[in-house]
């Protein structure tokens, strides 16, 4: 009996020497206790700009502790029998890594140098500011945000390697609690001011592309509102382009080119903003002139198809077409501010064109394209055709015709008596196909028919004809078959 009341002295006594241990690791130099401040002193924003995400929570490269401060570099813990071993470069605070860094968020906000002295408290009462222990009391948690089941937190070493500080990190209560060790209730909840955190994706977009942007804010009170309001360039004032309640996304094609400033204000439930402005460029690809014709030759009295066509700078081409005729020293505007894709034109003279086209974008970006193109022609023919005799008194029928040249013939018909020496002209017009003419005497007549076209191309063609008060049957419409002499310019 004695023996065994030795040995659960013996017993009792090296359990108080662990507990006392473990006390003194986990609350030493803690003279504080829980002589915390009611209100947080600093709020979420200050934390995470002082720790900033992504950064490591040690001193490597550095001689000594520093509780205060971060660095790019991770620290390398060691695997030693399922535990990381700690590196000598991890910072300090009352405790290292995730206990520490807990431990020093709540000291700035509070004052207290170790959560473990705050009161417990259940997930059912979690807010921000709060400290969890929990994964089988391997992982301290900072509470940065509760929203239902969903929680918001900071932390550092969550790999338990490399002491990385990580924020906004979410997971859900319920997951929490499978390996929960302890809820502490801080003081009070911690101050999360309304942040703007809208940011974009790129600084530069291409004519005619979309910004889209997804706005973005933490702190305050949740349900947000967003309005989002432009200033183009060479403006000094914004322009609303979507208002408060609409989207927390905005699709927005911008113009001009050049530099713009987006301003995103975030509304709170509450009514509290906080606003943000963030600058882009527009930018343009180069402008260039794909105007082309179709043919560079066509016969006289065909259409020629120009193709009106730009790329680059920016959208709303306008195309001005003009053109230096053959017979012209300079051009003529054949269309002004054309925004079609095609333009038909007809030329009226024969010889060498000159095109000239302009294209001008929305901006005022410009380029001319210049092409040239011949008109050609046919021979004028004359083939007009009269009887080679015919009994005098009857009616001789001059046929009047032509082809090839540029059209629109005028004819001049002349005749020599045969008691004159000379041509007179009997007849000069447009559109007559046939003329008749009554000889009345004997003898033989001569006849010139001469074909003018449009550009004033000539062909003449001669006649004779021998009127006979003996012919009996009168042969109107037999082919003469003098030759005509071709083109006269």
């Amino acid at each position: 009996m004695k023996k065994t009341i030795i040995r659960l002295l013996k017993l009792l006594a090296v359990f108080c020497f662990a507990s006392a241990v473990s006390i003194i690791f986990f609350y030493s130099n803690d003279s504080q206790g829980i002589k915390a401040d009611a209100a947080s002193k600093v709020d979420l924003n200050y934390l995470m700009k002082k720790y900033p995400d992504g950064k490591y929570w040690n001193h490597v490269g550095m001689s000594r502790n520093n509780a205060d401060g971060w660095t790019d570099k991770p620290c390398r813990h060691y695997l030693v029998g399922g535990w990381y071993k700690p590196a000598g470069t991890c910072n300090s605070f009352y405790g290292i890594q995730c206990w520490g860094f807990v431990n020093k968020l709540a000291n700035e906000c509070y004052g207290t140098n170790n959560y473990s002295q705050w009161p417990r408290t259940t997930l059912s009462k979690l807010k921000p500011g709060d400290a969890i222990r929990f994964k089988n009391n391997s992982h301290s948690i900072f509470v940065t945000g509760v929203q239902g089941d969903i929680v918001t937190y900071g932390e550092c070493n969550s790999e338990y390697s490399n002491c990385k500080i990580r924020w906004n990190v979410r997971t859900t209560k319920t997951q929490i609690a499978k390996s929960l060790t302890g809820v502490y209730s801080a003081p009070s909840e911690l101050t999360v001011n309304l942040t703007n955190n809208t940011e974009l994706k790129t600084t530069t977009v291409m004519y005619g592309k979309k910004l889209e942007v997804q706005g973005n804010a933490s702190g305050g009170e949740s349900g947000y509102q967003y309005q989002f309001s432009i200033m183009k360039p060479g403006s000094k004032s914004y322009e609303v382009i979507q208002e408060f309640g609409i989207s927390d996304k905005l699709s927005y094609i911008p113009t001009p080119s050049g530099s713009h400033k987006l301003k995103v204000i975030v509304r709170d439930r509450k009514g509290k903003t906080d606003d943000k402005i963030l600058g882009f460029s527009v930018l343009t690809y180069r402008f260039i002139n794909k105007s082309t014709i179709e043919k560079n030759r066509v016969k006289y009295g065909d259409q020629i198809k120009i193709n009106l066509a730009a790329t680059g700078g920016s959208f709303g081409y306008n195309f001005r077409i003009m053109a230096i005729k053959p017979s012209a020293a300079s051009p003529v505007i054949l269309r002004n501010y054309c925004p079609y894709s095609t333009y038909y034109y007809k030329p009226w003279e024969t010889g060498t064109y000159r095109i000239f086209i302009d294209a001008t974008d929305r901006e005022g970006r410009s380029q001319t394209v210049e092409y040239d193109f011949t008109v050609t022609a046919d021979k004028l023919v004359n083939t007009s055709v009269m009887a080679d005799n015919v009994k005098t008194g009857d009616t001789a029928v001059l046929m009047l015709s032509s082809k090839g040249g540029t059209g629109q013939y005028r004819y001049c018909i002349e005749v020599k008596h045969p008691w004159r020496k000379e041509y007179i002209t009997l007849r000069s017009s447009y559109s007559i196909d046939t003329f008749n003419f009554h000889p009345t005497k004997d003898g033989v007549y001569y006849f010139k028919v001469t074909v003018t076209d449009r550009l004033g191309n000539t062909a003449q063609k001669k006649f004779k004809l021998t009127a006979d008060s003996a012919v009996k049957n009168t042969i109107q419409y037999e082919t003469n078959r003098t030759a005509d002499t071709g083109l006269k310019a």
